[in-house]
């Protein structure tokens, strides 16, 4: 099965402590990310909850107060629940919710790098990946032009907060021995961007539902009689 996008929902928070919003699941061997970019402040995200579940922390970089921050969620609850996004203090930062189906429900992830600089670019990073696995990325940069995505990417938000001059954005890219994730900046500024590989469920992972499912299909009987002997 391949990984497949499933929904992004994105909001902001401005001089909070903590943020909610709602986003929507659905589909089979789901994996929930959450990306955060947090303006300049000394405050810290100190974590994320979907539907009350707390999510792991992938990876996250800061320089001068910025941050990029990507968690994510293995399994997580079907249907509309509340993202809850956590700070050690009132501060501004943007969220964005991204959630796959065909992803592997035991080992979901492979290692995840970050890269940061003052520059106008491109922001890149290198993901080391594989066939079959899906490249993910989290940017965040501070400046007032949009970003844009880089070849072979799909991107999947960009927002800015009104009064601030900080972006967010997110992207994928099919897995390959080495994928680098870019962004062009338009501009000179801080960037910070964070990446790593979401690997697909296994092939013929998921058996029958139950075995009077499976007796109606005759193809499936060796399965049953493999899991009794």
């Amino acid at each position: 099965m391949a990984i497949a996008h499933d929904a992004t929902t994105v909001d902001k928070g401005c001089f909070q402590s903590s943020l909610t919003f709602s986003h929507t699941c659905n589909g089979s061997d789901l994996y929930l990310t959450v990306g955060i970019a947090k303006a300049s402040s000394t405050q810290t995200i100190s974590g994320v909850t979907y539907n009350g579940a707390a999510m792991t922390l992938l990876r996250s970089r800061t320089n001068f107060n910025r941050e990029s921050y990507l968690f994510g969620l293995v399994a997580p609850t079907s249907g509309a629940n509340n993202v809850v996004v956590t700070a050690t203090g009132a501060a501004d930062f943007l969220a964005r919710a991204t959630s796959y189906t065909g992803v592997h429900q035991t080992t979901p992830t492979g290692t995840f790098v970050d890269a940061s600089a003052d520059s106008a670019g491109p922001a890149t990073v290198d993901v080391t990946s594989a066939s079959g696995e899906l490249a993910i990325d989290n940017l965040m940069m501070d400046m007032i032009t949009p970003p844009t995505v880089g070849a072979g990417q799909t991107q999947r938000s960009s927002f800015t907060l009104a009064f601030h001059s900080e972006y967010e954005a997110n992207s994928d890219e099919p897995g390959a021995a080495t994928v680098t994730m870019s962004w062009d900046l338009g501009a000179s500024g801080l960037w910070i961007i964070v990446a790593g590989p979401l690997k697909p469920a296994s092939a013929g992972a998921t058996g029958p539902a139950s075995e009077d499912d499976a007796f109606e299909d005759d193809s499936v009987v060796p399965w049953i009689m493999r899991q009794r002997s």
